[in-house]
């Protein structure tokens, strides 16, 4: 039987695809071709890192004193950023993103939550590995 968080993440999972398979590919294409001619010769993974933390920090600054339109716009600058890290790495994301959802579901089985509210896995969960996706 499933739990709650289980269709939660599974349900998350479908409509993040379904939104972003309406994405226009070509332009998230062309922003990351800009991205990349901006730093070419420079230093890809530090300028990606600044870009994602930003994007971050504008996310959890929405969140806690914006509009629903502030937050919606913040979320899409983050995905964005952090989309395009992956093509410009040439990440297999689809792969990865279902198998991180699927050991989050399995984490969930015999997770506990603790105080804070942070979900711990079980000491005998298996430490995901993304290895495979690579090859």
């Amino acid at each position: 039987m499933k739990s709650s968080m289980e269709y939660t993440l599974a349900y998350y999972q479908g409509k993040v695809f379904d939104k972003l398979a309406g994405t226009d590919a070509a332009s998230l294409q062309a922003l990351n071709q800009v991205f990349t001619n901006f730093v070419e010769g420079g230093d890809t993974a530090a300028l990606r890192a600044k870009l994602i933390k930003e994007e971050a920090e504008e996310l959890v600054h929405a969140l806690l004193t914006g509009s629903r339109e502030e937050v919606l716009k913040e979320i899409c600058d983050l995905l964005v950023v952090t989309i395009g890290t992956s093509v410009i790495y040439d990440f297999p994301l689809g792969p990865a993103f279902n198998t991180v959802v699927q050991d989050n579901i399995a984490r969930i089985r015999k997770a506990t939550v603790s105080p804070s509210g942070k979900l711990v896995k079980d000491k005998h969960h298996p430490k995901l590995s993304l290895e495979g996706l690579f090859t």
